[in-house]
């Protein structure tokens, strides 16, 4: 709904704007219609995704905003959790800018060095506020059901931190990599 009412106000302000975030907000919709009901998608749909909503988020924000976002180039044949990654970006945006001080935040998705695991790193500086009440490093509903997803796709071989260290929100996933036999025969 944000996203749309974002769209509405920038008609008015730049139209072909408006029309690269109306297709931007379609290839959302439609990769949660049709690809979240598949256990595993593509390594390379996800990234692009995560970069179709960072794109429509940075519509919504002020230039206080600083984005970093490092996404690996070679994700062919690589399979994992459909939406995993997504709730953390989100968090990021939700709980970690301010329109009142720049704000950070820095998002990577990239394999190890090996090709053993897919590590994905969302930080984001906190706001003063935050910083006063200590947000919890356990996290939300949301975390929670993550960690027990990690767990019945993994096991234990997966891997959630999630830590606040006053000045920002980590949060870094290591999940084995699984690639789609179907690609690499």
């Amino acid at each position: 709904m944000n996203s749309l009412n974002n769209i509405h106000a920038l008609i008015d302000i730049d139209k072909d704007k408006a029309q690269a975030a109306i297709q931007e907000l379609s290839g959302l919709m439609r990769y949660v219609l049709y690809d979240k009901s598949s256990m595993y998608v593509s390594l390379e749909k996800e990234i692009c995704f995560l970069r179709n909503y960072i794109e429509l988020m940075r519509l919504r924000y002020t230039n206080k905003l600083e984005l970093n976002v490092a996404f690996t180039t070679e994700p062919q044949g690589v399979l994992v959790p459909s939406l995993l990654f997504m709730q953390f970006v989100e968090n990021a945006f939700k709980h970690g800018v301010t329109y009142k001080k720049k704000s950070l935040i820095y998002v990577s998705l990239d394999l190890d060095e090996a090709g053993e695991y897919v590590l994905f790193v969302c930080r984001n500086t906190l706001p003063d506020a935050a910083k006063a009440t200590t947000l919890p490093s356990q996290g939300g509903i949301g975390i929670e059901n993550a960690r027990k997803r990690l767990e019945l796709l993994y096991g234990g071989k997966a891997s959630m931190r999630i830590d606040n260290d006053g000045e920002w929100y980590n949060v870094e996933l290591k999940i084995p990599t699984q690639y789609d036999k179907v690609y690499n025969s």
